[in-house]
């Protein structure tokens, strides 16, 4: 089993996390579809390393339950 961490961060801190971690979930989301298309709709962006659409569509799930996950986090210590 995984084993849980706790970390102490400034708020301020906290967002620009979460702000990386949406923009890394966005990054996968277009590796998929260029990967899908094969044509990427901003030319200055090149596609991450992964071995299928379907691997790239995953990881950024993988991201953007992270993000949920701290968000609650932090509503609950904010309320």
């Amino acid at each position: 089993m995984a084993k849980s961490l706790q970390f102490t961060l400034e708020t301020s801190d906290a967002m620009q996390l979460l702000d990386g971690l949406k923009a890394r979930a966005e990054e996968w989301d277009k590796t998929a579809e260029i990967m899908e298309t094969g044509y990427a709709a901003d030319d200055h962006y090149f596609a991450l390393e992964c071995e299928s659409p379907k691997e790239a569509k995953q990881i950024g799930q993988h991201y953007r339950d992270l993000v949920v996950n701290i968000e609650r986090q932090i509503a609950t210590q904010i309320a």
